[in-house]
Formats: C-alpha cells, sequence, structure tokens
C-alpha cells in the first residue's frame, strides 16, 4: 500500500470519528453547543385578557426578571453563593434589615429582603382569594348537601363523593 492511500485513510478515520464524536456530544447536550445558556420558564395563565406586550409580569409578587435582595443566614454556602445567587436571580447583601421571607436551607435559611421589586401584598391579595373560592365552594357543597331532595335521589355514591369533597374543601380552607 502505498504512502498517499494510507495517509487519505486516515485522514478519513479522523474525520469520521470527529464527526461522530461530534454527533455524540450533540446528542447529549441536547443541541446546545452554541446556544446562549440559562432557562426556560413555562407558566399558565387562568386568563391572558388584557395583557399586553410590554405590560409587567410578576408572579408571587415579584416582577418576572427583577432580582431581589437576600442575605444567607447558612454556614457553608461561601463557594457556591455566587452560583445561587445567579440562579436563584438574587443578590446576596449583608446588610438590609429584616426579612420579608425566609427560605430554609441545609445549614440555615437564606433571608429575602425587602425592596422595590417585591409587592407584599400580593401574596396576601392571592392567599384571601384562594380563601374566598374555597369558601363560596364549601357554601355550595353544604346547600347541595342541605338538599333532601338531593341527598334522597341522588345515588348513594354521588353523595358520598360530595360529602368528601365537602371534608376535602374545609381541610384545605383551615389549611390556608
Amino acid at each position: 500500500m502505498n504512502n498517499t492511500s494510507q495517509t487519505i485513510r486516515v485522514g478519513l478515520f479522523f474525520l469520521l470519528g470527529l464527526a461522530l464524536a461530534w454527533i455524540t456530544f450533540e446528542s447529549l447536550n441536547g443541541g446546545r453547543l452554541f446556544k446562549k445558556q440559562g432557562f426556560t420558564l413555562v407558566a399558565g395563565f387562568a386568563n391572558l385578557k388584557g395583557l399586553k406586550t410590554g405590560d409587567e409580569v410578576r408572579m408571587a409578587g415579584v416582577k418576572v426578571g427583577a432580582r431581589i435582595t437576600a442575605r444567607i443566614a447558612a454556614g457553608g454556602y461561601d463557594e457556591t453563593a455566587e452560583h445561587i445567587s445567579r440562579l436563584a436571580r438574587v443578590d446576596f447583601s449583608g446588610d438590609g434589615g429584616e426579612p420579608v421571607a425566609t427560605v430554609p436551607v441545609p445549614g440555615g435559611a437564606i433571608e429575602v429582603l425587602g425592596g422595590q421589586e417585591l409587592d407584599l401584598g400580593a401574596a396576601e391579595r392571592k392567599l384571601e382569594e384562594r380563601r374566598a373560592k374555597r369558601a363560596a365552594e364549601i357554601e355550595r357543597a353544604e346547600r347541595k348537601l342541605a338538599n333532601q331532595g338531593f341527598v334522597a335521589k341522588a345515588p348513594e355514591e354521588v353523595v358520598r363523593a360530595e360529602r368528601e369533597k365537602l371534608e376535602r374543601l374545609r381541610e384545605e380552607l383551615d389549611s390556608l
């Protein structure tokens, strides 16, 4: 075998190996070699009426994309604090006053500090809405079960299911 054909074969073998390595890497990496690092958040909304492009969107009282201020009240996070900060969109600070919320972590807690990015009343308003909805559902179920015509005519399993539903709704309301 001459030297030229052997060089061509080695070159083709190298290119084939390189192509297989590329395909393997792309398959394992999900085809994200040259894409910007980050994540996608998918949220479902019950109603989008009135939402326009550029409107402010808040989740749990925090503007989407905003960074909130917090401090780490736990040991052992010195090396990972920067990574946590990027992933959680949090700016860690040693000062800032009283925390408005705490998130337990192994060895302590992360204390969320108040700021203009937080709408502290939003979570309470949402909780009150949920309480009012559960109370209305409980009232409807109680009226249904108080109706002697329903209890007498409905199959026993339907009445039992309605009683179980009423009990579950009461437990949910108590937990809120």
